[in-house]
């Protein structure tokens, strides 16, 4: 870790966010609807680009699906920054059939 206490702190921010996302992703996961709130002390700022959300709390695959709906095709890094998804569950639900990956490698909802 850096000596400088402002670096070592972004650094333990990060990996603390990292650590909140990953407990997200297995709530997500097992059906869990968890009424979870990060500590005071991790940055929840909102992510550039975010777009607006479905509604529905907990519901994360109706919420990519809508969102790639309304703005197409994209790449899964893009799909979370824009959208306020964490990566982890970007990446969970980009594996269900619901999602094809284009000749382009962007992400995009399945016909049918």
């Amino acid at each position: 870790m850096a000596d400088d206490p402002r670096t070592m702190a972004d650094i333990l921010r990060r990996k603390a966010q990292r650590l909140i996302e990953a407990a997200e992703l297995i709530e997500e996961v097992h059906g869990l609807n968890s009424n979870h709130r990060a500590p005071e002390t991790v940055s929840r700022e909102p992510k550039s680009g975010n777009t607006k959300k479905t509604g529905r709390p907990g519901n994360r695959l109706v919420q990519l699906i809508e969102f790639l709906k309304e703005y197409g095709p994209m790449a899964r890094k893009d799909i979370s920054v824009k959208s306020g998804i964490p990566i982890g569950t970007v990446h969970h639900l980009l594996g269900s059939s619901e999602f094809i990956k284009d000749s382009n490698g962007l992400w995009r909802v399945a016909a049918g």
